[in-house]
């Protein structure tokens, strides 16, 4: 009993001396000078230091729990809060009296064992202050920690690199984008690459249908890309360079009329052309036009020995009469899209016969007698192609020629 006498006489003698730890009526406690007025349960003036754990315990079941607040001098409202929000959230609430929040800096590295949610946008400052080699860098590394898997680097204002096993620099491993559609507004340049065409990945192989027939009515254009509709595609504030100026390439909608498996619906209903699958179009037209090629040096060689075999037959030039021979010229302009001239010889009156390659007959004009005649011969029911026209006198073919129709 003695003790506890003494105990409160000496809490009594604290409370209204000088001494630096004081208690007042209320059971509120200061440490140091005497504060202007006293608010919270425990007070100190100066500086702390806590030798062991420090608990903060939370005063509220719902909302926000224990808070460990900064306040700044004579406020009190915090600058800073770090909140206890449960088992599964810790909040650290910076400019909190602030309208737009400031910043949180980290002067140490930072890790992060389980998924980081930022709400906001992240800044990746460049880390070398002398503007030289590379500056900030985003790492995917191995869990253990042995060093980056992948990276990507600011490389400068024109440069952003998209490193691959950086701890590998002989065989970087796949970069694999995966997603329904890809839009890439600048230039592409690329050190090597392929699309897949094995074998064993494709069925219901058929011959292509697609030639020169084909190629000869695609169109192409010179035009310039629409800026305004373009960014609304793209999201893109505007035009990168090498899409700026004139271009040359096709309009969609006329290549789908004729070769509908390269053109393909992508966002908002505009339209790509799969410029590289034109290739086999390419191809199948140069190995028909090979073929023509073929076929006319067979039909020049002939021609050619029974030139040879008329001019090495004693003939009586005399007796030749010039007004039953028959002449027809190649027609001007070859190729052509709409209309062409043929200028012919006959002594009778005669046929222009014109027939595509397989032998139909496809239009059919009367010749009058006479020599150096003129015929205008129209495209109209003719298709893009090789035709075949020839002088028919009573059903007995008397000369041939050909012409291309290129509309």
């Amino acid at each position: 009993m003695k003790k506890l006498m003494l105990s409160l006489l000496c809490t009594f003698t604290a409370i209204h001396s000088n001494a630096q730890l004081r208690v007042n009526q209320s059971g509120h406690v200061t440490i140091g000078s005497t504060p202007t007025n006293i608010t919270k349960k425990l007070s100190v003036d100066g500086n702390a230091s806590v030798k062991s754990n420090l608990d903060l315990l939370a005063t509220n079941t719902t909302g926000w729990r224990s808070q460990l607040r900064f306040i700044p001098h004579n406020n009190n409202s915090p600058n800073h809060i770090i909140v206890d929000n449960g088992q599964n959230e810790m909040i650290i609430y910076t400019g909190y009296n602030a309208s737009l929040p400031t910043k949180l800096t980290l002067a140490g590295d930072l890790n992060v064992s389980k998924t980081a949610k930022i709400r906001t946008s992240l800044d990746i400052l460049n880390h070398n202050n002398h503007s030289g080699g590379w500056g900030g860098y985003l790492n995917f590394s191995a869990v253990d920690g042995s060093g980056a898997n992948h990276r990507m680097i600011d490389n400068g204002p024109e440069q952003l690199l998209l490193q691959l096993d950086p701890n590998n620099y002989v065989a970087h491993s796949e970069f694999l984008i995966s997603s329904e559609l890809n839009t890439f507004t600048g230039y592409s340049a690329l050190a090597g690459g392929g699309h897949f065409s094995d074998k064993r990945l494709k069925q219901n192989i058929n011959p292509l249908n697609y030639g020169l027939k084909t190629l000869l009515q695609l169109n192409p254009i010179r035009y310039e890309w629409n800026a305004a509709s373009y960014e609304k595609l793209t999201s893109s504030e505007m035009l990168p360079p090498n899409m700026q100026g004139t271009q040359i390439g096709f309009v969609a909608q006329e290549v789908e009329v004729l070769i509908p498996e390269i053109v393909k619906e992508v966002k908002e209903g505009y339209k790509a052309l799969e410029y590289h699958n034109l290739t086999a179009v390419i191809i199948q037209a140069i190995k028909e036009q090979q073929q023509i090629i073929e076929e006319q040096n067979i039909t020049i060689e002939e021609l050619t020995q029974e030139l040879k075999r008329l001019k090495n037959q004693n003939l009586d030039t005399d007796a030749i009469n010039t007004k039953e021979a028959y002449s027809l010229e190649q027609n001007r302009p070859n190729p052509f899209s709409t209309t062409t001239f043929i200028k012919y010889s006959s002594p009778k009156q005669a046929q222009l016969l014109i027939t595509n390659l397989e032998g139909k007959t496809m239009k059919s004009m009367h010749l009058n007698a006479g020599t150096n005649q003129t015929i205008e011969v129209s495209s109209q029911q003719l298709h893009n192609g090789i035709y075949i026209y020839s002088i028919v006198v009573e059903g007995e073919l008397k000369i041939s020629k050909r012409f291309v129709v290129a509309q």
